[in-house]
């Protein structure tokens, strides 16, 4: 099986790291806001679940569902580590950051509603989509 050529990996890898931001990952069981500091972003491959699909990849935790796209708002609930959610749209909010780790995510997901969680926010640092499915998922405000 061939190789994508080298201009669609790098398209790809960009717009990976344009939503992804700088890191990538994570929780402890205590609180899905505190990741694990061995949880790390390029252990993980995107998964092409759908272009409005995401995958939870926390190393071993659920990921807090937050009422707003800020790490300090309240949580609502949580989604399992591994699994498909169906996302309504993408919004920028705080920068998701991980205390003595380099990096963070400025883009959060908001839960489509109908699949039995709060509708409410999940950081995109947790959340693999694939990333030639972007376009496919809107911006909350538009």
């Amino acid at each position: 099986m061939s190789r994508p050529p080298v201009k669609n990996r790098a398209a790809a890898a960009l717009a990976a790291l344009a939503l992804a931001g700088c890191g990538v990952l994570a929780a402890t069981t205590a609180t899905a806001s505190t990741p694990a500091a061995n949880d790390d972003a390029d252990s993980h491959e995107f998964v092409a679940v759908g272009p409005q699909y995401g995958k939870v990849v926390t190393s071993r935790s659920p990921l807090d569902i937050r009422q707003r796209p800020d790490q300090n708002s309240p949580i609502l609930g949580s989604v399992p580590r591994n699994k498909i959610i169906r996302l309504a749209c993408w919004e920028s909010g705080t920068t998701f950051t991980i205390p003595n780790y380099a990096g963070g995510n400025q883009f959060w997901y908001k839960i489509a509603p109908g699949q039995g969680y709060k509708t409410g926010y999940l950081t995109a640092q947790y959340v693999r989509i694939d990333p030639n499915d972007l376009d496919n998922l809107p911006n909350c405000h538009h």
